[in-house]
């Protein structure tokens, strides 16, 4: 009975298509007009195409944010006017050794082999710098990437685990944490070499990422500025495990402290204990205070390497406004903004990330890193899905989410131009409505204006100072402008990120040093 149905139902569709074709053939030759009206199907208009930059495109125009990738092994690209990913460095490197992938996720601690977690830059941004483990029978490495070309330029062999990586500020040493060991490796960057691992006595899980802040122009243009610092502070905490298969000693009692390594010798000069449970640790912009996140946030005073007080807020990591007024905090899905003169919180937002977090080179957005079980409440190859959210930093408002496959990590800044790309132009202004008719005779010209005259003093105080003291007491005095040209050639001291004075203002200083 169903065949029969089957056939008859393909009987009755056949001959209405055909009398329906037959009916459109018969109109196009002056048939039946009822026929050939049953056959014209309504037209459905196509929408016009919205310019996404209506829609979107409302960030950082000229900045490109990398994050570490995680298990992804990668370090991604995003830009940042559109928050979309637009590229990838794979991070095990390009050496081809192709090292074969951990199949089964991390049981004890971070990081798992290929989890990539470090994504630092240097002052000239010219280079970024990661950290991926591929063996249990070989150490870490970190390396080196072009960001013009996504090679990799060098490699350096550290410890076991790796996790995290900081830069010194004048660029001359790259730290590394080794997780699964108790000691910091020191990296010299010239030659990329090893030359010292620094026995902390307990697992080794972040330096002070942080060694530079942000600082915008009135002409928008963004360079870093090296914060003034003479130690690298790292936090240790327990016994490390083996591999992400053995657990560490149950009986060993946590460290749980802040190391503090002088940058000129690489030597341990102290360790300060918190007496809770840590993460990660970063500086403020002056210099003058390392924030440790924790059960809640403890402030160290950097000149005296004593605990000045707590902030009662549970997190994870934590970051800088580049005006340094504020910090904010990630912790648990939450990101809090906090009042750096008063340790209040401004606003607390509930749709954060809940582990790294970084600032946008205007100020305008943060963005932190983690998982959104809200949004994506399901699991892709046994995880779940992590993202980056970005936030509004006035007012703490979710702009939007970008989602990752794996995890996220650290996040990193840099402009456009160290990719190798035109920095934007601003649109010519729109000419005049009209040209009026000339007057009816020409008067003499005008004197040319005198050209503007270059603050030099000021120019040093924004630029100069936080390394240098102030201009009275200069350790700089009688330095010529072509000593200050050469210096900045060189990188030295970090120079480098005053590569956009122009050779008027490099005059300026120099002048305001001869008096």
């Amino acid at each position: 009975m169903k065949l029969a149905k089957h056939k008859q139902l393909f009987l009755i569709t056949a001959v209405t298509s055909a009398a329906l074709a037959l009916g459109t053939l018969l109109a196009g030759c002056g048939g039946s007009e009822a026929v050939a009206q049953a056959v014209v199907p309504a037209v459905v208009p196509v929408a016009p195409v919205v310019d996404i930059a209506v829609t979107q495109g409302t960030g950082p125009e000229d900045q490109i944010l990398f994050s570490g990738g995680g298990p992804a092994t990668r370090i991604w690209l995003i830009d940042s006017k559109y928050d979309k990913i637009v590229a990838a460095i794979d991070a095990d490197g390009t050496d081809g050794r192709h090292i074969p992938t951990l199949k089964t996720a991390h049981q004890y601690t971070y990081p798992e082999l290929h989890d990539n977690h470090s994504a630092v830059t240097n002052l000239a941004m010219d280079r970024i710098y990661g950290t991926v483990w591929g063996s249990y029978d070989e150490p870490s490495y970190a390396i080196e990437y072009d960001p013009k070309t996504f090679l990799e330029t060098r490699r350096a062999p550290a410890g076991k685990g790796a996790h995290h990586s900081a830069l010194s500020p004048d660029d001359k040493y790259l730290y590394v944490a080794n997780q699964y060991e108790k000691f910091l490796s020191v990296i010299d960057v010239a030659t990329f070499t090893k030359i010292k691992d620094i026995d902390l006595g307990a697992m080794v899980v972040y330096p002070t990422k942080t060694s530079y802040f942000w600082k915008t122009d009135a002409n928008g243009v963004s360079r870093r500025i090296p914060i003034p610092t003479k130690y690298i502070f790292v936090t240790v905490t327990g016994e490390p495990p083996v591999n992400n298969f053995t657990k560490a000693p149950a009986d060993v009692p946590a460290t749980n402290a802040v190391a503090v390594i002088d940058i000129a010798t690489n030597t341990l000069v102290k360790k300060i204990p918190i007496g809770q449970s840590i993460h990660s640790v970063n500086l403020t912009t002056d210099g003058k205070e390392a924030w440790v996140s924790g059960a809640d946030v403890t402030v160290i005073d950097t000149e005296t390497l004593t605990i000045k007080g707590k902030i009662p807020y549970a997190s994870t990591h934590q970051n800088f406004s580049p005006d340094g007024k504020y910090g904010y905090l990630t912790s648990g899905g939450s990101l809090v903004k906090i009042d750096r003169a008063t340790w209040a919180a401004v606003w607390k937002a509930s749709d954060g990330g809940s582990a790294h977090v970084q600032v946008s080179n205007d100020g305008s957005r943060v963005y932190t890193q983690g998982t959104n079980t809200k949004r994506y409440p399901y699991l892709l190859g046994g995880r779940a899905v992590a993202g980056i959210q970005v936030f509004n930093a006035a007012d703490g408002k979710l702009i939007t989410e970008i989602p990752f496959n794996n995890g996220t990590h650290e996040m990193e800044i840099m402009p456009k131009s160290s990719l190798g790309l035109a920095a934007p132009v601003a649109p010519a202004p729109a000419p005049a409505a009209s040209t009026p008719a000339p007057a009816a005779s020409t008067p003499a010209p005008a004197a040319s204006a005198p050209a503007p005259v270059i603050d030099g003093a000021a120019l040093y105080v924004a630029d100069c100072a936080s390394c240098h003291g102030a201009l009275a007491s200069s350790n700089k005095m009688d330095a010529t402008a072509t000593a200050i040209q050469n210096a900045i050639n060189a990188k030295t001291g970090g120079m480098g990120s005053l590569s956009s004075l122009t050779s008027a203002q490099i005059a300026a200083i120099a002048k305001a040093l001869q008096m």
